[in-house]
């Protein structure tokens, strides 16, 4: 897989735990990556965003491995899930899920930079949370769009050099197929993108940290094609909820994010990166994430529309401090360091 071009924030960002949606890609005998395949039924894919430069294990093989070799041996005894149902799927029988969920847990613990098992134990463990996701989807005129017409973000719809420099009129009717083609920004109808643009901002925070949009952990556990969509929808907006909100990616606005995520969500593996996150916060930053951080997530929460109800793809010419203000998202509590056009917080804890 691709490499993130910057490793200047790894020490601090490492320390949050399990703090960011996971961007892993496991070993290479697990099915390829899933974004280049359409997620259809009939033709079907981190913990820190500094950790692609470091050379990690593969737990992808050893939970593969130990879903392979469990207990299930067809279809009937893989509780009726015993093909695949999108190119990256890993049938599991519940006793499975429970095993994944156990290892990718307790190894995630112990090693935190351990992206692949957080995505591991995302999966195993997010089936309710991941419906109850799915059906505000649907009750959205937004939400159901973005499911029918299912945007990847990923190099081939999402070009970067292309966002610095142009981007598509998002009116044209052909949009939505050209994403889904990979056409993405290539297309003859261009402008120049501004500065204080969404999709210029998303652009510039890519770039200022090396990150590669398909560098995110498929999803390989869930039971179902469309809640599979569901999970990564979520894991691939991650980063555009960072620029919108302008929350930075050190220690302190990743565990921001993730209270965030969790009270969009409610996801486990949310909770769990909330909760364990924070221990390696000073007693000061406790006290300001209690007092100051929680509460803005919870208020950002409240006002601002489900995080994947928003066609985020279709707002890249609008305005980011526009954007801010219609989506109710408030100036950055102190002591958050934020990113390059966010209000309030602070560069310094």
């Amino acid at each position: 897989g691709r490499m993130r071009r910057s490793a200047q924030n790894a020490p601090k960002v490492l320390l949050s735990g399990l703090s960011a949606t996971c961007r892993h890609r496991s070993c290479s005998n697990l099915p390829p990556a899933w974004h280049s395949v359409p997620f259809r039924a009939s033709s079907m894919p981190s913990i820190t965003h500094s950790m692609g430069h470091l050379k990690t294990k593969t737990p992808g093989c050893s939970l593969g491995m130990v879903v392979r070799r469990g207990m299930a041996s067809s279809p009937d005894e893989a509780g009726g899930h015993g093909h695949a149902l999108y190119e990256s799927h890993v049938p599991t029988t519940m006793l499975q899920k429970l095993m994944v969920a156990t290892r990718s847990a307790v190894g995630a613990l112990r090693e935190p930079e351990r992206a692949d098992l957080v995505a591991s134990l995302g999966d195993a463990t997010g089936h309710d949370a991941l419906q109850r996701m799915r059906d505000r989807m649907r009750d959205s005129e937004v939400g159901r769009r973005i499911l029918e017409e299912r945007p990847l973000v990923t190099e081939g719809t999402i070009k970067i050099w292309e966002l610095r420099q142009a981007l598509p009129l998002i009116h044209d009717p052909n949009f939505g197929e050209n994403a889904r083609r990979g056409g993405g920004c290539a297309d003859q109808h261009c402008r120049r993108m501004p500065e204080g643009t969404f999709g210029r901002a998303y652009a510039d925070f890519m770039d200022s940290h090396g990150f590669v949009a398909d560098d995110r952990a498929r999803v390989q556990y869930v039971d179902d094609e469309e809640l599979a969509y569901v999970m990564t929808r979520y894991r691939e907006v991650h980063d555009f909820v960072h620029v919108l909100t302008g929350l930075g990616t050190t220690v302190e606005g990743e565990i921001v994010q993730k209270w965030l995520e969790l009270l969009h969500t409610g996801l486990p593996v949310c909770l769990l990166s909330a909760v364990v996150g924070p221990l390696k916060l000073t007693p000061k930053q406790h006290l300001r994430l209690a007092t100051e951080w929680v509460p803005w997530a919870t208020r950002c929460a409240a006002h601002s529309p489900f995080m994947l109800n928003i066609y985020y793809e279709e707002l890249f010419s609008e305005d980011l401090q526009g954007l801010r203000a219609r989506f109710g998202i408030p100036p950055l509590p102190y002591g958050i360091p934020y990113e390059s056009g966010a209000e309030g917080g602070s560069q310094t804890a």
